[in-house]
């Protein structure tokens, strides 16, 4: 059975308004909508293509939840989240997260990271959500610091991604 996630603030089916306008759903990946996001595109050249992330959360499923971001019957991006269990982190990683090409500037990037953000508020004690942006993806660092994401400095593992994180208590 494919379970819906509806997220937002006030509401008992937990939808997400933003201005009143924009709902995000955040979907499992299903066969029913698998055609749906690997047929997704994006010009970003900081992103995998659709059918990479889908297939490295297929590979990763012990850890890595994929979504499809749904805006009325439309999947409008994807979003891969890695869980990050040990003690010393307890973060969750957005992995991938990318809106298609035609659905860029409408909102729907925002009211899916709230949605996100939302959902994983409070999970499992995790405490913190992170993401790593290319150093040269000035227009992610901006969008993702819009949204609240704090910077932290130069991810450790790789000198090319400025590691960026939001609290999640």
């Amino acid at each position: 059975m494919t379970e819906e996630i509806y997220i937002g603030i006030g509401t008992p089916r937990f939808k997400l308004w933003l201005g009143g306008v924009k709902i995000i759903i955040l979907k499992e990946i299903t066969e029913d909508n698998f055609y749906d996001c690997i047929e997704l595109q994006q010009s970003c050249k900081f992103v995998e293509s659709a059918v990479a992330i889908v297939a490295d959360a297929y590979v990763t499923r012990n850890y890595m939840t994929p979504y499809a971001l749904c805006h009325n019957d439309d999947v409008v991006g994807l979003v891969s989240v890695r869980n990050e269990p040990a003690e010393h982190t307890k973060n969750y990683a957005f992995t991938e997260f990318f809106i298609a090409d035609n659905y860029r500037g409408q909102g729907h990037g925002r009211a899916a990271v709230m949605a996100l953000l939302a959902k994983l508020k409070g999970e499992n004690g995790f405490v913190s959500a992170r993401i790593c942006v290319d150093v040269e993806n000035e227009d992610a660092l901006a969008f993702f610091k819009k949204c609240g994401f704090t910077e932290d400095g130069i991810a450790p593992w790789n000198d090319r991604y400025i590691d960026l994180s939001y609290s999640l208590q």
